[in-house]
């Protein structure tokens, strides 16, 4: 008997060290010795950007001046304005028509007999297409005649060849409109279709084409959709 109660003393140190081991395997209350789960990534889905409009429709006015290659002096200034159609290719290239007129401008103000046309096509490039301030790139190539008389009356004496290079920034107001500004150099090379002494802007020979070139500030008013 006395043995037996010697032996179960001489347990009691190991059930109290093995008890808290089973109760706790981490080693503190309630804490779980398992993996946390893994975080599922969160994935931002970004909208593309509305698509830019493909058409635009402009209204121009201002003015230009031209004179002979061979007579920079001798300029005849132009006030008029014109329309221009835009096609977006690309979001940055656009190619557009443009059609302008305008009627000569003497010193004291008062208008001349001089009418110019010009029609050009017009390729333009946008570095940055969606910024509210739109600026571009332009040059186009096509045709212009001038006219003599009175409106009504008016005849084309010479005609021929045209090219622009320039310039514009437009400020747009929301999607659809914007307002505008155009810098452009102009060169024309013009041949007598009647050729009188009056009507004549330089004094080139007929046989030879007759060289302007000059420069034109104009404002707008675009419509896009």
């Amino acid at each position: 008997m006395r043995n037996i109660v010697l032996a179960s003393l001489a347990s009691l140190p190991i059930f109290a060290a093995a008890a808290p081991a089973a109760a706790d395997p981490g080693g503190a209350p309630g804490v779980c010795d398992c993996a946390a789960p893994a975080m599922a990534p969160v994935v931002v889905v970004v909208p593309p950007p509305a698509p830019l409009p493909r058409w635009s429709i402009s209204l121009r006015a201002g003015g230009l001046g031209l004179h002979p290659e061979e007579d920079p002096e001798a300029e005849t200034s132009f006030g008029g304005g014109g329309l221009a159609v835009g096609y977006r290719l690309a979001p940055r290239w656009v190619i557009a028509a443009v059609l302008e007129g305008a009627q000569e401008q003497l010193e004291n103000g008062d208008p001349g007999d001089h009418h110019l046309s010009l029609f050009t096509v017009e390729a333009q490039f946008h570095p940055r297409p969606r910024a509210r301030w739109d600026w571009y790139l332009s040059a186009g190539l096509g045709g212009a005649a001038i006219a003599v008389g009175e409106d009504e009356n008016a005849e084309v004496v010479q005609s021929g060849g045209a090219f622009t290079f320039g310039g514009g920034i437009e400020r747009k107001f929301g999607r659809h409109w914007g307002i505008g500004a155009q810098l452009r150099v102009i060169g024309l090379a013009l041949e007598d279709v009647e050729p009188t002494d009056a009507a004549r802007m330089t004094t080139t020979p007929d046989e030879e084409p007759i060289a302007l070139s000059g420069g034109a500030f104009s404002i707008s008013g675009s419509y896009h959709f």
